[in-house]
């Protein structure tokens, strides 16, 4: 799996390609590691595969890592992003909370 890392770091886009070309696209394993570097690397690309992803914690937590790095430069698309998955709203309220200082 470290090669499908190293290779999501350096041209995120040809590993999707490499994935969608393959059967690798239906092995989680594989897109789970393929989501973990492309989250912070193009979260757009990664929130194209996180519902490839069977519904359960493991989507729950890449979806939360993709929208915590894509809201950051592009505030209006991850919440876009995070809109279309149910019950995830509390990450925009959680974040907002750690933006805040508490004094």
């Amino acid at each position: 799996m470290d090669i499908m890392n190293k290779w999501t770091r350096t041209d995120p886009a040809k590993a999707a390609k490499w994935l969608d070309d393959s059967n690798s696209r239906d092995n989680v394993k594989v897109v789970e590691h393929f989501l973990e570097t492309a989250a912070w690397r193009d979260p757009a690309l990664a929130s194209k595969w996180v519902d490839r992803l069977p519904d359960r914690r493991d989507k729950r937590y890449h979806v939360k890592q993709i929208y915590q790095h894509w809201v950051s430069h592009d505030k209006q698309r991850a919440d876009e992003f995070l809109s279309r998955h149910k019950g995830m709203d509390y990450l925009r309220k959680d974040l907002e909370k750690l933006k805040k200082p508490s004094f």
